[in-house]
């Protein structure tokens, strides 16, 4: 029972630190593309958490900011 536990605590551990890693990867490219600059509005907002999350699209070049 122990170490069944102990290897469920792990798997979460490893998925949540990838989640972490990925996120962290997205806040990089959201800056570098200026979704952060002048974060006023819902509009602003919500593109730039757009970008964090949907990340490799922003590197492809799809424009994420919404209202321009």
């Amino acid at each position: 029972m122990k170490l069944r536990s102990r290897l469920e605590r792990g798997a979460v551990g490893l998925s949540g630190l990838l989640t972490l890693v990925y996120l962290a990867i997205g806040v990089w490219v959201a800056a570098n593309r200026d979704y952060f600059d002048r974060l006023r509005g819902v509009r602003a907002i919500v593109s730039a958490i757009l970008a964090v999350v949907l990340w490799p699209l922003v590197l492809l070049g799809v424009d994420l900011h919404l209202g321009r």
